[in-house]
């Protein structure tokens, strides 16, 4: 089917657009994971995608050259060493926006479970993680559990000190009770 100029140019447009759109989104996310889907039936995909919606991720399919040309847009590493050998079959693209560890936590539970789907590449800000970086990344403890794990260590040396400062009237109460127990028994 032959287009004319104006089709053309519209179409130029629009992918010109959706390239903006998903650089948008690469800089905006906190981590993206790019998975190869084949195998996964629509069932399954809309319950991912369903509990991708509940965790605050967002899942689309994409087309690998307008990923290409948005990796390029937000200066991320797109040569052979790169993103580029990822962009290949279909690709799925799982954006984590609070939690970097969300899509890469509910992508291993599906995949585990399932045995279908496998990760292409990841990015944390500009860099580009392969396979083993994602599952490292869906290792991380959960932002809520760091923070806890934060206000603990912060708060340990405080509560020390505080016990240390209790046990200086305790153990000059006691030093007052033995001297007072001496006297007694001298009497």
């Amino acid at each position: 089917m032959a287009y004319t100029v104006n089709e053309n140019k519209e179409i130029i447009r629009q992918k010109a657009a959706q390239v903006d759109a998903i650089a948008k989104e690469l800089t905006d996310c906190s981590s993206a994971v790019l998975v190869d889907y084949r195998g996964v039936t629509v069932d399954e995909f809309t319950a991912l995608r369903a509990k991708c919606r509940a965790a605050g991720t967002t899942v689309h399919v994409l087309k690998n050259t307008l990923i290409l040309r948005a990796a390029e847009k937000c200066g991320i590493d797109c040569s052979e060493q790169g993103i580029e050998p990822s962009l290949h079959g279909p690709t799925a693209v799982f954006y984590s926006f609070d939690d970097p560890a969300a899509a890469p936590r509910i992508l291993r539970e599906f995949m585990t479970k399932t045995k279908k789907m496998s990760v292409k590449a990841g990015v944390v800000g500009n860099t580009v993680l392969d396979e083993k970086g994602v599952q490292a990344l869906a290792d991380l403890p959960s932002r809520e559990v760091l923070v806890a794990r934060l206000m603990g260590t912060i708060n340990r040396p405080a509560a020390g000190f505080v016990g240390v400062l209790a046990a200086v009237p305790g153990a000059f109460v006691r030093v007052l009770e033995a001297v007072r127990k001496q006297k007694e028994e001298a009497a």
